[in-house]
């Protein structure tokens, strides 16, 4: 599931193993991430990767840092998007 913040082109998703730890991704091109997509696809860290929404809407991302616990997900995203507080 995406979490998105603002018109940044840096969101956060769920990793699949339930392990409540995040990915941040930048969005390149194709549909835009928006909160609550759900995303299909492999994702293979530090990589460009073709990703789908449960509706069938492609995107490209590239994925920077995988495993991360909620507070250094937020932090990251923070500094990428240039905000001093998370959201």
């Amino acid at each position: 599931m995406a979490h998105t913040w603002g018109h940044c082109d840096w969101f956060l998703a769920h990793q699949v193993d339930q392990s409540n730890h995040l990915i941040l991704m930048q969005w390149w091109s194709g549909h835009r991430p928006a909160k609550g997509d759900l995303l299909v696809g492999t994702v293979q860290p530090l990589e460009f990767c073709q990703l789908t929404t449960t509706e069938g809407d492609e995107m490209k991302v590239d994925v920077e840092a995988y495993d991360l616990d909620v507070i250094r997900a937020l932090d990251l995203l923070a500094e990428r998007c240039r905000y001093d507080e998370p959201p």
